[in-house]
């Protein structure tokens, strides 16, 4: 297989429907998830964000009384690995148990990214940390419901990271830009929680901040284009992200 680079603008993420979910669309998933490296960092966020940005402007309605904002989006973000007798089966269960959760019921998934299993978690928790660090200052964020790892993963390498979410009413004003001043004391706060990353400080910083600034600008759409995947057809529902509509977007 040849490898995709994360900085390839032409790379395609997957996003399928959780009531479509099977072992075997999971594996082609995994094949097509974007790669990092331990110190990736940076691109990991910048695709992460681009792609979680996308998401309103695929579902959007073009006839919607009022805004469709990234808060309307409440997303899980987790870690999982591949299985070794068929590499989608653990994530497939992973999605299903999202799909069933009595209190989650999430609609959609998809793999954001495979590196090592140890990366995982490394990856997993600066990414919890910048999402609650948005929360807490009311910046442009997504609703998330994750809560740092209890457990552990199999240890069949790949390590995946990966999204499900679904669409609720977001009653509370939609978020904000955030300041320069914001900004810096945010990734003061990442940096100082995260002892597990402390290794990697420089890179971690640098990428915390990017973060920050990407989160203020919702039209941002990184490194990748995210597509709907319908398993049945084997064929993509694409948003044409060139089109005025996209580009003029208001959240």
């Amino acid at each position: 297989m040849k490898k995709k680079l994360p900085s390839n603008r032409e790379f395609i993420i997957p996003m399928i429907n959780l009531d479509e979910i099977s072992p075997s669309a999971l594996t082609e998933m995994i094949d097509n998830a974007p790669e990092y490296e331990k110190r990736q960092f940076k691109q990991f966020v910048t695709n992460t964000i681009g792609a979680i940005h996308q998401i309103p402007h695929i579902f959007a309605k073009s006839n919607s009384e009022k805004p469709f904002d990234l808060k309307n989006v409440e997303a899980y973000f987790g870690r999982s690995s591949a299985s070794a007798d068929e590499p989608g089966k653990n994530i497939a269960s992973r999605f299903k148990s999202h799909r069933d959760h009595v209190e989650r019921r999430h609609q959609f998934g998809m793999i954001i990214a495979k590196t090592t299993i140890e990366n995982t978690l490394l990856m997993e928790r600066f990414g919890i940390s910048v999402i609650e660090k948005l929360k807490e200052v009311g910046g442009l964020c997504i609703a998330n419901k994750t809560a740092y790892s209890k457990g552990g993963v199999g240890d069949t390498e790949p390590g995946l990271l990966y999204m499900t979410f679904k669409f609720i009413v977001q009653e509370e004003q939609f978020g904000r830009v955030l300041s320069n001043s914001q900004i810096k004391s945010a990734v003061a706060m990442v940096m100082s929680e995260l002892e597990l990353l402390k290794s990697e400080s420089k890179s971690v910083e640098s990428a915390a901040e990017l973060a920050f600034q990407a989160a203020n600008e919702p039209r941002f759409i990184g490194g990748h284009q995210v597509n709907l995947y319908d398993p049945d057809k084997d064929k993509f529902l694409a948003p044409d992200l060139s089109s005025p509509r996209f580009k003029q977007a208001h959240f």
